[in-house]
């Protein structure tokens, strides 16, 4: 399931620049397949942020998420069709949807009602424990004596 839809970036972003970043025909009609590609792209890069702290894909995209996914995906559709220095103001979407993807990973901001991967330090939780070791350290002796 997509973070967001076609209708939530153009809740923020003028339909006409939807199709004139979409469109490869004049930038007369919004092409849902290209945007659909930029909607995954940016829904990757969420993912690969957040891998380790929360479950994802998320089931249930939290609002920020789906900020962050619009705001992602408008910066390679406009990146894909403006080759070259992006405007000073769409560099900056992409940097603010980074920004908060970075504080999610850091624990700097929080999801609501949405369970994290990790413990309130930062640590990985595991389901491994010490009577799970292969290896002891008697055992790792007689693999590496050293040959001198």
């Amino acid at each position: 399931m997509p973070y967001c839809t076609i209708d939530d970036i153009k809740k923020d972003y003028p339909e006409s620049w939807l199709a004139q970043t979409s469109d490869d025909d004049m930038g007369a009609n919004v092409d849902e397949s290209v945007v659909d590609a930029a909607i995954a792209r940016a829904d990757a890069d969420i993912d690969a942020w957040l891998v380790g702290v929360y479950t994802v894909p998320f089931t249930t995209v939290p609002e920020m998420i789906k900020f962050c996914s619009v705001d992602l995906s408008f910066f390679y559709l406009y990146r894909r069709r403006f080759s070259g220095e992006s405007p000073e103001w769409v560099k900056d979407v992409k940097t603010m949807a980074e920004e908060k993807l970075i504080k999610l990973k850091a624990g700097e901001l929080s999801l609501p009602a949405v369970e994290s991967n990790s413990d309130p330090d930062g640590i990985y939780l595991s389901n491994k424990t010490s009577d799970d070791k292969i290896f002891t350290p008697t055992t790792l002796d007689t693999f590496f004596e050293a040959p001198f």
